[in-house]
């Protein structure tokens, strides 16, 4: 709900129905940031030693 509320065009047309193109930008404004906090917790996780391992497993 604060991403449709910090997008001005979104909350002043709170009775027009929602465009998929409005629908697209909003859910890309959500998930940019968790997106971005998944990338910085992986790369302090995972080695590179580990991803070469994961590599090299039979598929």
């Amino acid at each position: 709900m604060v991403v449709f509320l910090a997008m001005p065009t979104v909350a002043k047309e709170g009775d027009r129905p929602l465009t998929r193109y409005v629908f697209a930008a909003v859910l890309n404004a959500y998930l940019q940031p968790v997106n971005q906090r998944s990338q910085a917790r992986t790369a302090e996780t995972v080695s590179k030693e580990d991803l070469g391992k994961l590599q090299r497993l039979p598929t």
